[in-house]
């Protein structure tokens, strides 16, 4: 039973260094450490050298993060796999946990913990936990927030689903999950095991980008083996919901117009106000402001 840690890395200088730190302080030894460093312009292949053989480095021209971790698991031969993004952090008993909830759900294809946000400054934002008895549903209509930092991935699962899907950016791990879960079950531990790193500024900042991923995962794997009107219920369900977050993604950014766009869809896709009935208090705030914006 051996499992190894996969972490992709581009100009990540300031946070490797804590990654692979709490990969080295596990409580049960990984069979290898690689760091993929995906095209870095600063220090972080100097820093990951000086690991000596405790830790492999991999260097490839930028391919994104997909394409990364990806590379990594190719050169692994273990039973499982662990991804650890450059700058989250794991508790020390996260790996051995895993294991042990694995090898005691022979059908689960993964694993996962709750995480701990944290703040730039290091304080913690908040926990984050997804019910394994939600997750299927979930995932039709949303990322549920399982970040590949806090999974563990049978490697045969992986190889068998196609590994991370490089055409898409922004939900990759949302599409690994989906077909992972199709693949076989899963396993949760309720425990904060991982350190989820925030930063401001992030590519879900954009809505535009943001909805165009989704649109991507929606005429892809998202309903999968769903038809008739199922497959219609929950394609505008899922394409509600989504209208909804990015109005509150372009609101934040500032952008009403955007924001008004959102909402106006997302009601108009889904109009039943017993289903998350606070689109209708936010789409008429919204339009509140915008009409104080224009009076004369």
């Amino acid at each position: 039973m051996s499992f190894s840690v996969v972490i992709p890395a581009f100009n990540a200088a300031p946070y490797i260094s804590r990654a692979i730190e709490s990969a080295l302080a596990q409580t049960i030894t990984p069979n290898d450490i690689l760091v993929i460093d995906d095209g870095s312009t600063d220090h972080t292949a100097d820093i990951v050298r000086s690991y000596g053989n405790a830790v492999k480095l991999i260097s490839q021209a930028n391919q994104g993060v997909s394409a990364a971790r990806n590379t990594g698991v190719a050169q692994t031969g273990s039973d499982y796999i662990a991804f650890l993004d450059a700058d989250d952090f794991w508790h020390a008993e996260k790996s051995e946990q895993q294991l042990e909830a694995l090898t005691s759900s022979p059908e689960a294809a993964f694993s996962y913990t709750a995480l701990r946000e944290l703040k730039s400054d290091g304080s913690v934002h908040g926990t984050s936990f997804v019910q394994p008895d939600k997750l299927k549903d979930l995932l039709r209509i949303c990322n549920p927030g399982i970040s590949p930092s806090c999974a563990m991935i049978r490697r045969t699962s992986f190889q068998a689903t196609g590994g991370f899907n490089t055409a898409l950016r922004g939900c990759e791990d949302w599409d690994l999950w989906i077909r992972l879960l199709r693949h076989g079950g899963h396993c949760a531990l309720p425990q904060p095991l991982t350190n989820y790193q925030l930063h401001p500024g992030s590519l879900s900042s954009d809505a535009a980008l943001m909805f165009t991923n989704f649109l991507e995962l929606l005429h892809g794997s998202l309903l999968d083996g769903l038809e008739g009107w199922q497959k219609k219920l929950w394609t505008r369900r899922a394409l509600s919901y989504q209208c909804y977050k990015a109005a509150l993604t372009a609101r934040a950014s500032g952008q009403r117009p955007e924001e008004l766009r959102y909402f106006f869809r997302s009601i108009s896709v889904w109009p039943s106000p017993l289903w998350h009935a606070l689109r209708y208090k936010s789409f008429a705030v919204s339009c509140a402001k915008w009409i104080q914006g224009h009076r004369p």
